[in-house]
């Protein structure tokens, strides 16, 4: 029989709230000094309940319940210098996190909790220690000096920290036969950014301004998982727990141009070049037999990946008319005070590798997804009618409507799985050039399609056909079947091929001054 809705099987009745708390205190001492200081609290309620039901087809739904309530504080205390034109700020932020509670302090390969063996209702009785709080501290600099009126140097240091996405602290997934897919660690570090930024800034006609700018970023303890494998009585052990073990170093240059001041138009353009280098530390396996522990690490070295560059730049322009253009009517002018901004976005596609998934060794990144194109408008116009004030907008995404087909995390959206990948790669007509780089022959001959190339959607499947005696007939049939792409094997579920659909949104908002 039919199994409608096969894949519609998400459930999820989280509840989760944050109240925050806010206060910031400014104190200008004296011509040289500014102080600033300000405190923060963030309180958390994560009550999750979420997962996937699917009776027909039980075996390995995850579900997750978990409820938990971190509490957040920081501090942060500035001083902002100024002698002459010289322009310094001196600051140090203090971050505080409990996570609150306890956590479980089991044996990495205890059966009776990680297994089919554990009994629903007994979480309490296993071993828990209180979880760790922590307080980091995190220095803050930056210098602006400048060479002339027109121009100036800066340079900008500062640590950063950020708590892990609540799933990777507290999350305990189980799937159908109660065995642990996926645990969380509340004791995880703060992940750590370490940037500098060094910069150049000049003025043009005290219009324009140009800005060069060359940054670094050491990232360190990014969350992520790592596998626990079992072995003999506990060979029915295999999940994942979160460690931070990742690290990321980001370098690159920007080039700004921005028109600040205009009665008719302003904007800027930006581009960004930018790379950078990831790993990890330590295994993404732990066996609990030794010798198949040896034998993984020797087989899967720890390795530094360095992908290609993804340069980008934004074009934004903003047309505005004056507050006194047009003719009036009553206490009114139509035609003033309108703003027109459109951003335009372009980033250069992402690298990955494919090579007919047969391992080159030596041979990454071969590839490339098509590049992204987007663009935004606003339009925004501002009545006043003492004492209140109207703001008409109007908000278009994605104006043309362009559809871009996403490349996420490991790989495109709209596949059902790997088989509908390769079904796909194995359809483009690729070039022979990249083709031979993995001595790869495309079964619908050569060409010129890049990953992210696409069958329209108003065209039916249909591969081009066998042509060994060059049948001139067939040979038509096929020319046509290139120029509309229908022989391109779309993935399977389409409805999930292409996330950024043109969304307008229009409105008003309402204020009022009570002065």
């Amino acid at each position: 029989g039919m199994l409608m809705g096969v894949r519609a099987n998400a459930r999820d009745s989280s509840r989760l709230s944050t109240l925050t708390f806010k206060a910031d205190y400014t104190n200008q001492f004296n011509k040289y000094h500014l102080f600033k200081t300000g405190i923060e609290f963030v309180y958390d309620d994560y009550n999750m309940n979420y997962g996937a039901i699917n009776r027909a087809l039980p075996t390995g739904r995850p579900w997750t319940r978990w409820h938990r309530s971190p509490i957040r504080g920081a501090f942060y205390i500035q001083d902002k210098i100024e002698y002459e034109e010289f322009i310094a700020n001196v600051g140090l932020r203090f971050d505080y996190i409990d996570p609150q509670g306890t956590w479980y302090a089991v044996d990495p390969f205890d059966t009776r909790f990680f297994t089919r063996d554990f009994v629903e209702g007994t979480e309490d009785q296993f071993p828990q220690k209180p979880v760790k709080r922590q307080l980091y501290i995190s220095p803050r600099l930056g210098v602006s000096h400048p060479i002339n009126e027109y121009t100036k140097l800066f340079f900008n240091y500062g640590h950063f920290r950020q708590m892990p996405p609540s799933n990777r602290m507290f999350n305990v997934q189980r799937v159908t036969d109660r065995s642990v897919s996926i645990i969380g660690d509340p004791n995880l570090p703060l992940q750590k950014t370490v940037a500098y930024e060094l910069g150049f800034e000049q003025s043009l006609w005290n219009t324009y301004l140009i800005r060069l700018a060359t940054y670094y970023k050491d990232i360190t303890n990014q969350p992520n998982l790592v596998r626990y494998i079992g072995y003999g009585q506990s060979s029915a052990v295999n999940y994942r727990k979160a460690a931070a073990n990742f690290y990321e170093d980001i370098r690159g240059f920007e080039l700004t141009v921005e028109k600040r001041t205009g009665r008719w138009f302003t904007g800027f353009f930006n581009f960004t070049y930018q790379v950078s280098t990831f790993g990890y530390f330590g295994s993404l396996e732990i066996h609990q037999q030794r010798a198949a522990q040896e034998r993984y690490e020797r087989e899967n070295p720890a390795v530094q990946y360095k992908p290609r560059p993804r340069p980008y730049l934004r074009l934004n322009l903003q047309f505005h008319t004056p507050e006194n253009y047009g003719a009036r009517y009553g206490n009114i002018r139509p035609f003033a005070g309108w703003n027109v901004s459109m951003l335009s976005t372009w980033r250069a596609g992402r690298y990955f590798t494919w090579t007919n998934n047969i391992d080159i060794p030596g041979l990454r990144y071969n590839m490339k997804w098509k590049d992204y194109f987007n663009v935004d408008l606003r339009v925004s116009r501002i009545f006043r009618v003492k004492p209140f004030r109207f703001k008409f907008f109007l908000n278009i995404t994605n104006l043309f409507n362009y559809k871009y087909w996403p490349f996420l995390g490991v790989g495109p959206s709209g596949f059902v799985d790997g088989t509908d990948y390769t079904n796909y790669m194995r359809s483009l007509r690729l070039p022979k050039e990249i083709a031979d780089k993995f001595n790869y022959v495309p079964k619908n001959g050569y060409g010129n399609d890049k990953p992210g190339d696409y069958r329209p959607l108003n065209v039916p499947y249909d591969p081009l056909e066998p042509n060994p005696n060059n049948d001139p007939e067939i040979e038509a049939r096929n020319q046509q079947r290139i120029k509309n792409k229908s022989y391109i094997d779309n993935p399977g579920m389409t409805y999930l091929q292409f996330l950024n659909p043109r969304d307008v949104y229009m409105g008003i908002e309402v204020s009022f001054d009570l002065k």
